[in-house]
């Protein structure tokens, strides 16, 4: 469990560099450092920056000039508080207090400050009053003064921004931010703090900043879980929507003019803070009182942190909200729920005006799926259905709420498109008078893995067009790295008996539904019978499964026996073509309905099965990843052009090579890739030596260039020699004639 030891001797992983790596793309920096706490964090970084003054020093101790001023908002946390004061008795750094979120007052200290080497650090979000730092001044601030703007993130990292990239990203301005200090304790659930920042901070923060060095680093089932928060965080932007959701739903129902998730409400003495806490838990609000010494003496207050996680009653409808704020709610009970080290409080009336179904609403994954239709938007109806042993074994029939179908589906038996996460599309068969999915839903239920005790999440978004959500039971937390170390959400299932299935989950007012009560089609009255005759001609379940029905061709019915060997040229459409391996079909195993159909395409264009001459005793899965993969890079191969890296041709055919080893049909693809690549070697080599033959004129041409030079420089000399020696004639002529002339 522990890493026995700091991160420079023996406490580093590769769960600890995947966690300093996720964090660094999730702040945009270069690189990041893990701490121990987010308190050791701060304190690590402000001892850094005070040695920056102590390496570059003339003289053991620096000048008053040769400091590093510090500016600290007045309300900084105390982790920042202590790493300055420890850096001021050092001699190392001169420290400088401005008024909470003043930037006039920090613009005086910064202009009257005679220091070069300047740092201003704040909190983005402050914990006790629930306001941002004007960021964006900061930033303009930073352009003009030149200072390391560094920011402790602590409360918005996750909360905050697209991807849950904190308060710089919030703002647009994460470039402009240097060092992003933080904890993963709040949002994210576990232990720990960081340090985002360049390589050349890490390096200088891992040799100086000694609250780093001498402690141990984070347990390593610590970070794997970390890491996972991360990936969540990026993935379920719902959360956060749901989280800002809550500060909406309180700003409009107080008139209080919030800015964050956190609400603090200042009462004044301890004894009056004490009371209310007592009363507001009294009405089921676990608010603890917040007293000195963590806060002035006379500011007690009542902080209220909102969470993406809502209370049936609360997120019922904004009216019974408002009955709380006028303290007309009725009595009620308070479940504390522990996550990640913050208890959650879920209120719940003993008014009885609820619905109840028949599944186990305490499951994590109903839990999970409450939270995920909460978050839809309203103009899409939805609903949830909770998998029982006849939807996915057996009959594999899917009832839906009668007053769903009735206000939102057609009056007639008609084709309902089911949509993946991935967006694939699967039709199946609904029938008006069962009011549920027959044929097709097997394949869909078979394709996505589905098990009981597994939660779908039904959401209407064109007519008869549902996008499905899927939570998985016992799948929460097998994400990356943390898959090996770590289960968010596991828990051993009792075996539960026909009774205990029959417990109570609340349905949802206006568009959003849960299932009606429902008893499971394998447990009726004939259970004894159906236990003795498990494949008997007249169960109930056989004549509702549905695989008669129009879409009958695409349920995917798992890996069986074929019963005869079918030649491709009795292949007359898509309809009839299977994928035959050593007698065995595999349809099962390519569930893409896209993969499968282009595919027979490409069967289609050679005449035969391409895997007809496939090794016996292959692995079916490797077959079918055969398959998939013959058929993407086949996509590849139309989709490529000219610019197309050799490399990506080589490494086409290296892998059909390997294919057609084992016996795959793929000769037809190896010699159009070989024809691309021998035609695109020709047009290159062409090219080539076209541009060698322009070299070579160049050449020639500037050589010749130089001999016209020389030549029109000797040109030149000869014409002023003959310019001379004509002078010379014109005097020669002169003596010659007064020579001739003269007397004897």
């Amino acid at each position: 469990m522990g890493p026995r030891g700091s991160a420079l001797i023996c406490g580093y992983t590769n769960y600890h560099r995947l966690l300093e790596s996720s964090l660094a793309e999730l702040k945009s920096k270069e690189d990041c450092l893990l701490c121990p706490t987010g308190f050791s964090a701060n304190m690590a970084f402000m001892t850094a920056v005070g040695n920056v003054s102590l390496l570059l020093a003339k003289d053991s101790q620096p000048s008053i000039d040769e400091r590093v001023a510090v500016f600290s908002d007045a309300l900084n946390h105390a982790s920042i508080i202590d790493g300055i004061r420890l850096a001021e008795k050092q001699k190392s750094v001169a420290a400088f207090v401005y008024q909470h979120c003043d930037m006039h007052h920090l613009n005086e200290l910064l202009t009257n400050c005679p220091m070069k080497k300047k740092v201003v650090i704040t909190d983005s979000l402050f914990s006790m009053d629930g306001d941002f730092a004007p960021l964006v001044e900061l930033v303009k601030l930073r352009k003009k003064h030149g200072f390391l703007l560094a920011i402790d993130d602590a409360h918005a990292t996750f909360v905050c921004g697209k991807t849950g990239g904190g308060a710089a990203e919030l703002f647009n301005c994460i470039s402009d931010v240097d060092i992003c200090i933080g904890t993963l304790s709040k949002a994210g659930g576990c232990h720990g703090g960081y340090i985002a920042c360049s390589k050349k901070w890490k390096q200088l923060i891992q040799s100086r900043g000694r609250s780093f060095i001498f402690s141990t680093s984070t347990p390593v089932p610590i970070a794997a879980a970390a890491h996972a928060a991360v990936i969540v965080a990026k993935k379920e932007m719902w959360r956060r929507r749901a989280i800002w959701n809550r500060v909406q739903d309180f700003r409009d129902l107080t008139g209080i003019p919030i800015t964050s998730p956190i609400i603090s409400l200042i009462v004044g003495s301890e004894a009056k803070a004490l009371q209310a806490s007592r009363h507001l838990l009294e009405f089921g609000f676990h608010i603890t009182a917040i007293r000195p010494p963590t806060v002035a003496p006379n500011s007690c207050s009542e902080p209220f942190f909102e969470m993406a996680k809502k209370s049936p009653a609360l997120s019922s409808s904004k009216k019974k909200a408002l009955q709380i704020k006028k303290k007309a709610l009725p009595p009620s009970k308070t479940n504390k729920v522990v996550n990640g080290g913050k208890k959650k409080v879920q209120i719940c009336p003993e008014k009885k005006t609820l619905k109840y179904s028949s599944v186990d609403v305490n499951s994590s994954a109903m839990l999970r799926a409450a939270e995920v239709q909460a978050n839809l938007p309203c103009q899409f109806p939805s609903f949830v259905k909770y998998m029982l042993p006849s939807h996915v074994t057996g009959g594999f029939w899917l009832g839906f709420p009668k007053k769903f179908c009735d206000c939102h589906l057609p009056k007639h038996d008609d084709i309902v498109v089911l949509v993946d996460e991935n967006d694939e599309e699967s039709p199946t068969k609904y029938l008006v008078d069962k009011n549920g999915l027959s044929g097709g839903w097997r394949g869909f239920s078979i394709a996505h893995n589905l098990l009981e005790g597994d939660v779908l999440v039904f959401q209407l978004i064109q007519p008869s067009k549902f996008k499905v959500y899927i939570i998985r039971e016992n799948c929460l937390a097998e994400i990356d790295g943390a898959i090996t170390l770590l289960n968010l959400d596991f828990r051993a299932r009792p075996i539960k008996s026909d009774h205990d299935e029959e417990m109570k989950i609340c349905e949802a007012k206006e568009e959003k539904y849960l299932e009606p009560p429902v008893r499971d089609i394998n447990q009726d009255d004939k259970i004894g019978e159906t236990m003795l005759l498990p494949n008997s001609d007249h169960d109930p379940v056989a004549d509702q499964c549905g695989n008669d029905s129009d879409n009958g061709s695409e349920v995917l019915e798992g890996i069986r026996f074929s019963q005869s060997q079918v030649e491709f040229k009795d292949v007359k459409d898509y309809s009839g073509f299977s994928i035959l391996v050593d007698g065995l079909i595999i349809d099962s195993e390519v569930p893409a309905l896209h993969i499968r159909t282009k595919y027979y395409d490409l069967c289609r264009t050679q005449n035969s099965f391409l895997h007809d001459h496939l090794l016996g005793g292959l692995n079916v899965k490797l077959a079918a990843g055969m398959i998939t993969e013959t058929v993407n890079i086949a996509d590849a191969i139309r989709a490529c052009t000219s610019s197309t890296p050799h490399e990506f041709l080589e490494t086409w055919d290296g892998t059909l090579k390997g294919f057609e080893c084992l016996g795959m049909n793929v000769g037809f693809l190896r010699t159009r890739i070989n024809k691309l690549d021998s035609l695109s070697s020709e047009s290159k080599n062409v090219l080539a030596s076209k541009k060698v033959d322009l070299a070579e004129a160049k050449e020639e041409m500037r050589i010749l260039e130089e001999k016209v030079l020389k030549v029109k420089e000797v040109i030149k000399n000869v014409e002023s020699e003959i310019e001379v020696l004509t002078k010379k004639d014109a005097n020669f002529e002169l003596m010659f004639k007064a020579l001739a002339a003269s007397p004897w």
